[in-house]
This record gives C-alpha cells, sequence and structure tokens, in this order.
C-alpha cells in the first residue's frame, strides 16, 4: 500500500489547490447571502411559499459556507506544516472537524429537501390545479410547516448518523497516515481520527442505504418536477398576449424554481455518482484518483450553488428585484411597491 501513496499525490494537491479556490468562493458566497438573507427578511417576501422556503435555504447556505470556510482553512494552514498527517489531529481539532461535517452535512441535507419540495409543491398545484388539496400546497403556512419538519427530521438523522457512525479514536502505531509518508515528515503529538471503524455493519449500511433512498428520490422528483415546469414555461410563453401581470409574475415565479432546481442537480449529480462508486472499491486498498477529484470538483460546486442563489433570485424573480430595490431605496417604502409586483394570489410566490 505504501508503494501506491506517493502516485495519489498529486491528488491530494489538486485538492489543497481546490480549497485554496473555494475559500474564496466561500467568502464571496458569505457576503452574498448575507445581502440574500437582509432581502428575504422582508414582509413583503416573507407572505411567498416560495420566498419563505428561499428563506430557511438562504440560513443552511450560510450555515455550510461557514463549515466549509473553516475546514478549507484549516486544511490549508496545516498542508504544509511538517507534521500534517492526513486524515489525524489532535482530539479537539477532530472533534471540532467532526463537528463541522455534521453541521454541514445538516445544512446539505435541509438545503436539498427543500429545493426538492418547493419544486415537487409547484408542479403538482401546476399538475392538479383544479383539486382542492393543491391550494393547501400554495400556503405560506404549509411551506412553514414543511420546512420545520424537514429541519428536525434532518437534525436528528445527522445526529443519529454522526453517534452510530464515528467515534474519535487514537491513532494506533501501526496506522498509515498518506501524506506524511510522502513528504517524510512524523508526529510527535498524539493523533486522534473520527473513525467509523467501531460502527456496526447494520448501522454503516442502514444509514447508506437511507442516503442512497434520498438521492434515487430526488433524481426520480428532479425529472417529474422538470418535465412539469418546462411544460408550464413554454406552453405560458407562447400565450404572451393574452397573459396578465399575475400570469407573468406566476410564470417568472416557475423559471426561478426551474433554475435553482437545475443548479442544484448540477452541483449534486457528481457526488451521487461517486457515492454510488466509492462501495464498489470498498474492499481495495486504494480508492481511483478520478473518484478523489469527483469529490473535490462537486463539493466546489455545492459552495458555488450556495453561493449563487441570492443572485438567482435577483436574475430570475422581478417581485425580489423590486423589494431588493426599495430596501436600498430611502425614497420608496417596501410596502407601497409591494401590492404592484405580487400576483393576486400572493401565495403563488
Amino acid at each position: 500500500m505504501k508503494d501506491v501513496w506517493p502516485d495519489a499525490a498529486s491528488a491530494f494537491y489538486f485538492d489543497y489547490h481546490a480549497r485554496l479556490v473555494n475559500t474564496v468562493i466561500s467568502f464571496l458566497g458569505l457576503l452574498s447571502n448575507i445581502f440574500h438573507f437582509s432581502i428575504l427578511i422582508r414582509k413583503s417576501l416573507r407572505s411567498s411559499p416560495v420566498f419563505s422556503m428561499m428563506f430557511v435555504i438562504c440560513i443552511c447556505d450560510l450555515l455550510q459556507l461557514l463549515t466549509q470556510t473553516q475546514n478549507d482553512i484549516k486544511y490549508i494552514l496545516e498542508f504544509n506544516q511538517p507534521d500534517f498527517c492526513l486524515g489525524f489531529d489532535t482530539y479537539y481539532a477532530t472533534a471540532l472537524t467532526l463537528t463541522m461535517e455534521t453541521l454541514g452535512g445538516f445544512s446539505m441535507l435541509v438545503s436539498s429537501c427543500l429545493v426538492i419540495l418547493v419544486a415537487l409543491f409547484r408542479s403538482l398545484s401546476i399538475k392538479f390545479a383544479m383539486s382542492k388539496w393543491s391550494s393547501t400546497l400554495a400556503k405560506t403556512s404549509t411551506a412553514r410547516k414543511t420546512s420545520l419538519i424537514v429541519i428536525i427530521i434532518s437534525a436528528m438523522y445527522n445526529l443519529s448518523a454522526t453517534h452510530f457512525k464515528y467515534k474519535i479514536t487514537p491513532k494506533s502505531d501501526d496506522a498509515f497516515c498518506a501524506f506524511s509518508f510522502y513528504t517524510g515528515a512524523s508526529s510527535e503529538r498524539r493523533l486522534y481520527s473520527a473513525s467509523d471503524g467501531h460502527s456496526s455493519t447494520n448501522a454503516i449500511l442502514l444509514f447508506t442505504l437511507f442516503d442512497g433512498l434520498i438521492q434515487i428520490f430526488q433524481l426520480i422528483v428532479f425529472i417529474f418536477t422538470s418535465l412539469i415546469l418546462s411544460r408550464f414555461i413554454k406552453e405560458a410563453s407562447s400565450m404572451k398576449m393574452m397573459k396578465s401581470k399575475s400570469d407573468r409574475q406566476a410564470e417568472k415565479t416557475e423559471g426561478l424554481i426551474l433554475f435553482t432546481l437545475c443548479s442544484f442537480f448540477i452541483s449534486t449529480f457528481p457526488i451521487i455518482i461517486a457515492n454510488f462508486m466509492l462501495p464498489l472499491f470498498a474492499n481495495l486498498q486504494i480508492i481511483p484518483l478520478i473518484l478523489i477529484r469527483t469529490l473535490t470538483i462537486s463539493t466546489m460546486l455545492q459552495t458555488i450553488n450556495a453561493a449563487t442563489h441570492g443572485w438567482v433570485c435577483l436574475l430570475m424573480s422581478s417581485q425580489y428585484r423590486a423589494v431588493a430595490k426599495t430596501a436600498f431605496s430611502p425614497d420608496h417604502s417596501v410596502n407601497a411597491i409591494a401590492p404592484a409586483v405580487e400576483p393576486s394570489n400572493a401565495s403563488d410566490g
């Protein structure tokens, strides 16, 4: 195994330089999402079910970017240290890393579920517009209750996964430290790792199976909602002369949801493929370098996705632009302009 790791050095250096770029993206994304948060908190947007769920997604994006920035900066600072040992660290640093990973996983699960659900609710409301329950899906109260349920379930799931899958264990004398071997460094510190070696096979299989089911569900919903939203936008575009202001607003809302959904899957699809392939190499001594690079690129794409939600809303939603304009214009009030940009059915977003 030792004679294989030096060949993987290029993958480690690729990851290192990717983290440098990712740190810049995360920092810019934090600034962008702070602005995004300041717009979504406005009363005229909080009454919309779509933007109500976007508000929760924005908070998750901030949490994801903060945890990713912390992990990247820590990795960058330690990478060139002579005692850097990939996969091992001091006890408190390992505990912090595990905490950040849990928070990052929680924020990713919440935001991904809400992106899928907001598209699903909108699609069902269009597909079954004449049914009574479709109007329930279009209510702001439904969006808020759904967001709360997703937050609670995601928190319970991620805490359970961390508890059953990982445990901070000291580094054994015969444990191989990939990067310190390559650089010829050896650490005199007492090192630990967040190991999953203590977990039962059943627990690992259960969480792996559940993660796979979530990803399959997301893929099915993505195909279903994309077809419905695309068809709605195409049909609406063919009747421009007959559309009222509320119809045009609804069309733009569907466009916003579809664009957000597509950007989400562009960022997560590589990691879905990698996660399905990783078990195939579980019994091998080395993971193919293409998978390592795929996971690195996927992390960058997820960071870009989390950093740009505010810009997507600004470009795709006239209602969002109007509120953003009034938020920084002392000569106008939000309440004065909101009725002009909101559709007659405010729940449509």
